[in-house]
């Protein structure tokens, strides 16, 4: 069962490990000149509401918001998400 984390120093290590991670593949993705994106944490998490289910994964959730593409070749989301993928 889903439960809200009360543990501060957990909810805040974790929320900066995932951020840095994201945070990286956002930098890797705008670095490769073909599209620009901005990563934003979304949801419970943003409002430090996060959930956990048992002992499993932490329940946090991230938009990456693209700014600029500057392909012709990446027009759709499955391109985008395929692009996203090789990264």
């Amino acid at each position: 069962m889903y439960h809200y984390i009360v543990d501060k120093t957990f909810m805040n290590q974790t929320k900066s490990v995932c951020s840095d991670i994201i945070n990286q593949l956002a930098q890797s993705i705008n670095n490769d000149s073909v599209i620009e994106v901005k990563a934003n944490l979304v949801g419970s998490g943003a409002k430090n509401l996060i959930t956990q289910n048992g002992n499993e994964a932490v329940d946090l959730d991230y938009n990456l918001c693209i700014i600029k593409n500057k392909s012709i070749n990446i027009r759709n989301g499955r391109e985008i998400e395929e692009y996203i993928k090789k990264i």
